[in-house]
């Protein structure tokens, strides 16, 4: 009778404890989309570093996870044949029990390895820059060199060559009209210039304008998880902007670890 009523308590205990448990816990859940079609994306894989970790395979993206309060960062994965194809992570505070919503927007991921080709990449570019430049800078050091020094020891066949010139242009004073004109057309070929970069940069909206006034005012270089403190909207739409940038080639991202470096790419005047 005594061990009936033993187990009987020990039932009741573990009962009401499950539901206190039950209480303090509150439910997170919503759907994985790609960026790019708006649609939920099948077979995501998500991820929460509670303790102990979950993970599951979404079916149409949809996922659920009960979570006790706390910090807690929610990670959606996109592969496809063995190669992550899109990514997403979001970070999420519980304070209190409830159901939490929070949907994934899954924009392209970048492997270290295209990351290390694009640094080396760079790198070597600039080495090339810096090697044409002096190449460049050498060779019309020699060309003033060899004029002086011609100059200096033929001075009578470099006043007669003056004097050609000087009657060739009194014999053909239409060439200063060709000499404008040429001007003038390298001036509309400018101003043209000029004028497609400005309706290139008007075609850009505010928020465009406001992430590369950001970036440019961090020296050129900020990671985008600190852009995203200096933004009034939603991390995913800051994604979508991000990425139009980088396609229009205003921006390079690369990443570096479990985030992204954003690089400002100053445009042509």
């Amino acid at each position: 009778m005594k061990v009936t009523s033993f187990a009987g308590c020990i039932a009741i205990l573990l009962i009401l404890s499950t539901v206190a448990g039950a209480e303090n816990t509150a439910t997170v859940h919503g759907v994985a989309y790609d960026w790019s079609t708006l649609a939920p994306l099948d077979n995501v894989i998500i991820e929460v570093n509670s303790t102990p970790a979950q993970s599951i395979v979404a079916k149409y993206g949809v996922y659920s996870f009960d979570l006790p309060e706390g910090n807690y960062r929610i990670t959606a994965s996109y592969y496809m044949n063995n190669d992550l194809i899109c990514y997403d992570e979001e970070d999420i505070t519980i304070a209190d029990e409830g159901n939490y919503v929070v949907d994934l927007l899954l924009i392209p991921s970048y492997s270290n390895n295209s990351t290390q080709e694009t640094i080396s990449s760079i790198s070597s570019s600039s080495v090339h820059s810096s090697i044409n430049l002096l190449t460049l800078s050498v060779i019309v050091v020699l060309i003033l060199l060899a004029s002086l020094v011609f100059k200096i020891r033929n001075p009578e066949k470099t006043g007669v060559l003056a004097k050609k010139q000087e009657n060739r242009s009194k014999s053909f004073p239409n060439n200063t009209g060709k000499t404008n004109s040429s001007h003038l057309v390298l001036q509309n070929t400018s101003a043209s210039k000029n004028s497609m970069h400005n309706q290139q940069s008007a075609a850009l909206s505010s928020e465009h304008l406001e992430i590369l006034d950001i970036i440019r005012s961090a020296g050129g270089t900020m990671s985008q998880k600190e852009l995203r403190k200096h933004l009034s909207y939603s991390e995913g739409k800051a994604s979508v902007m991000i990425f139009d940038l980088e396609n229009r080639g205003y921006i390079k991202k690369v990443k570096k670890g479990r985030g992204n470096i954003l690089y400002l790419i100053e445009m042509d005047a």
